[in-house]
């Protein structure tokens, strides 16, 4: 009976509409207009740049086999449907396709929502953009419900979710990503002539596929495998609280630690943030609920959830989401470091849009195996993804509450799955003849780095005891090194500035500027350099950063300049080489992190031909060009960088 009443659930939301698997065919067979993903932790929303989505030429009800992501600001590309063991699936490559080992990420949709759907409403194609800029490549699979045609779904492991419970094998939905996984590593079908890195292969997901994620994360690899993905990113999602994989809940020695970022709103109505019921009423209306089972209203039990984050008193960490991927598989210190999002849009919170949401994002490290674990809390945040544009919406009489528009979730998610390479919150001290360092790759940069210190003045991080503290002389130049990068061909760096921090700040004249940060390649040929140019008074400064870079014919290029304020501001630089000698797809960007999304605070030049160019050796501190008037003290904290 209750099987019955949830098919005419469906039926509500969906009509009598099936969603076909053959490729160029991918609409809702009986032509009515989409619904975003609605019933029973469904999924929307996943990382546009409001509301750039709208953009798109990927309408789940076009026939067409393929879909032109065009969100702005983002280099266009081409995703394609495909088959794959007989179901379909969309792959989104870039194009030219850089050499090397590329990176996968495999994105599941939501109850209720489909690969197309997820391009073109919930952030697919800015992350399929972000591939195309950065070169990875993104594949959308389908999910099944075998007993409610045209309603994909997750085998998710929610034991008492009569919806995504057991289903014995049939589907074997973790042994079909696995499968895909080890096609795209084998670069067999419809992988042939992609070269994905097994190294780094990833999974993410939002409601009923963030579920799924953190199954994968659970039980692969599965058969025969021996390809696990590197990390997950859990949006709009919690651990299930009765869970029928394997283990129930996850134990620190099964699986094996891994990186995990969860991304949940506190006002979601759908996934609760503090755990509990996920369930519709009759009328297709989420609510709150002690009892997910209501058999006196013969309404199907979609089962529960645990909290969000750390439950008081539980030692153990199995009462909580965080709990169990931070503390029991991941063993990290529990503490954390918390850092605020700037609230750029103070009108994207309840009350339609009369208040506003915000984030703090929590970082755990000291994990084994040097795995990472990130908590982004959306306050006042619904069930979508941050930076889609979608406002405060209800969807098929589904109040799904309001988008935060502070950070972008695509971009954070994809900068969280990138490979972290060098990492140093310069905390450990090693003198050595009086000369300071070497702090992990870092070694002191000559002739003068007796003028550089481990500080305490210095310690700008949440949780941070000491950064980097560089005395400023315009006739003694002193900076830390790191060589043997590699050449790469794409860098990204971020760490704490602070020109005015503590006692005895930087001090320059008007116009007065130096290079706190040079990357060269491995004949010492510069690539780019980090620039701290003053704008004000001596007494009002207006300390602001920029980037140089050159192509390969020595062109000169530099971004705009971000003023930092008197604050200490936490700093990304990114470059990329061009993809091959005839193209001029390369870049470079400067960012204020903490407030990217307001304006003035992220800039590029893009367009550079500069394919010859690498980076081997990176310098920080005070390293070139200091003006006569250049005194006071550089302070930086919490370095990480990668490649991409």
């Amino acid at each position: 009976m209750k099987q019955a009443r949830a098919a005419t659930f469906v039926a509500l939301l969906f009509g009598t509409d099936t969603y076909t698997d053959s490729p160029t065919e991918n609409t809702w067979a009986g032509g009515r207009r989409r619904w975003l993903g609605v019933a029973l932790g469904a999924a929307i929303a996943v990382g546009a740049a409001a509301p750039a989505h709208a953009e798109n030429d990927c309408d789940p009800n076009s026939a067409s086999g393929e879909c032109e992501c065009e969100v702005g600001g983002l280099p266009e590309i081409t995703c394609e449907d495909r088959l794959f063991s007989g179901r379909l699936l969309w792959i989104c490559e870039p194009d030219p396709l850089p050499s090397g080992d590329r990176a996968l990420i495999v994105v599941l949709h939501g109850g209720a929502g489909n690969p197309k759907q997820f391009l073109d409403d919930e952030g697919g194609c800015r992350l399929a953009q972000l591939g195309q800029r950065d070169g990875f490549v993104v594949v959308l699979p389908k999910g099944t419900r075998p007993n409610v045609p045209g309603f994909p779904h997750w085998d998710d492991c929610r034991e008492d979710n009569e919806l995504t419970g057991t289903w014995g094998s049939d589907p074997d939905h973790i042994g079909y990503i696995q499968d895909l996984i080890d096609a795209a590593v084998a670069g067999t079908g419809i992988f042939n002539g992609i070269d994905i890195a097994a190294s780094r292969v990833y999974v993410t997901g939002k409601s009923n596929g963030a579920i799924m994620a953190y199954r994968a994360a659970t039980e692969m690899p599965v058969g025969t495998s021996t390809t696990r993905p590197a990390g997950i990113a859990a949006i709009a999602g919690n651990q299930p609280e009765n869970s029928d994989c394997t283990p129930d809940p996850p134990s620190s020695s099964d699986p094996d630690p891994i990186d995990v970022l969860i991304m949940n709103g506190t006002d979601d109505p759908i996934m609760p943030y503090g755990g509990g019921c996920v369930e519709p009423d009759a009328d297709g209306i989420f609510i709150e609920s002690d009892l997910c089972n209501r058999a006196e209203e013969d309404d199907s039990d979609t089962g529960k959830v645990l909290p969000t984050e750390l439950v008081a008193g539980d030692t153990d960490g199995d009462e909580s989401t965080l709990g169990i991927w931070m503390q029991r598989v991941n063993g990290c210190d529990t503490s954390g470091s918390t850092l605020p999002f700037e609230d750029v849009d103070t009108t994207d919170g309840p009350e339609n849009g009369e208040t506003s949401s915000t984030v703090d994002v929590t970082t755990y490290r000291g994990c084994t195996d040097g795995a990472e674990v990130k908590l982004y809390k959306v306050t006042d945040g619904g069930h979508w993804t941050p930076g889609t544009g979608n406002a405060c919406r209800t969807v098929a009489q589904v109040d799904f509450n309001c988008t935060n528009e502070d950070i972008d979730g695509m971009s954070e998610i994809w900068d969280f799955f990138q490979a972290r390479e060098l990492s140093d919150d310069f905390e450990d001290w090693q003198g050595q003849g009086g000369i300071p360092g070497p702090w992990d790759d870092w070694e002191p940069g000559h002739p003068h780095s007796s003028r550089l210190h481990s500080s305490t003045g210095a310690a700008m991080a949440d949780g941070s005891s000491k950064g980097l503290m560089a005395q400023l002389d315009p006739a003694k130049h002193a900076y830390v090194v790191e060589e043997d990068i590699g050449d790469v061909k794409s860098y990204r760096a971020r760490f704490w500035l602070g020109p005015e921090h503590a006692t005895d700040p930087v001090e320059m004249a008007n116009g007065e500027k130096f290079n706190l940060m040079l990357g060269q390649n491995s004949a010492n040929v510069w690539t780019f350099a980090l620039v701290l140019n003053q704008n004000g008074t001596t007494a009002a400064p207006d300390f602001q950063v920029f980037v140089q870079t050159w192509e390969d014919d020595a062109t000169y290029f530099a971004t705009q300049k971000i003023s930092l304020g008197s604050s200490e501001r936490l700093i990304e630089i990114r470059w990329r080489a061009a993809s091959t000698s005839s193209s001029s797809d390369g870049y470079v960007c400067v960012t204020d992190v903490m407030a990217y999304r307001e304006s003035g605070k992220h800039y590029c030049q893009t367009g550079l031909e500069n394919d010859g160019k690498a980076i081997d050796k990176v310098s920080l501190g005070a390293v070139s060009g200091l003006d006569t008037n250049t005194n006071g003290k550089l302070h930086i904290d919490d370095f990480d960088s990668f490649t991409f």
